[in-house]
């Protein structure tokens, strides 16, 4: 009776063995009784099951890992400032910014109201504008001004104070 192998789908001699070409050990647990050609099909549906099932398992983890850091709040659309253009906005400190990680990456989720528009500011918590907006938080502003230089890796927020 010969067997096929669940790893690469090599024939192999008898339960026992090592595959020839991927050294897995066949076992007599995958063996099915019945003719050579039922014992060939139904090993070769038990590797497409387990594939399916390994291929599962790494879904269900990444759906977890989504989970956990999906953002929950309102949805609101993202604040998008244009390089040299002065935009002023009125900054909501009456509750705590959500936090959004991403491996070593971590920002804040600002509510700000540009005009009428609700919207949020997706800001890096490295990024220096970000202190000197909560040091003037503390202090009771909510009111900026806020100017964009450069662009991509070369963006710097600026915040604009008129005497």
């Amino acid at each position: 009776m010969k067997f096929k192998c669940q790893s690469c789908a090599n024939v192999v001699d008898k339960c026992g063995n090592k595959c020839t070409i991927c050294s897995t050990l066949i076992t007599y647990h995958n063996i099915i009784r019945g003719t050579e050609e039922q014992n060939l099909n139904k090993m070769e549906v038990n590797k497409i099951e387990e594939t399916e099932t390994q291929n599962t398992d790494w879904l269900k983890e990444e759906a977890e890992a989504l989970k956990a850091n999906a953002f929950d709040g309102e949805r609101k659309p993202a604040l998008k400032l244009e390089e040299n253009k002065l935009v002023t906005m009125t900054i909501d400190f009456s509750v705590p910014f959500q936090k959004w990680t991403d491996d070593e990456v971590i920002k804040k989720i600002i509510p700000v109201k540009v005009g009428e528009v609700e919207l949020v500011w997706w800001l890096n918590v490295k990024n220096p504008i970000y202190g000197e907006i909560i040091k003037k938080g503390a202090e009771g502003q909510t009111v900026f001004k806020v100017m964009q230089t450069g662009t991509q890796d070369k963006t710097k927020y600026n915040l604009v104070e008129e005497d």
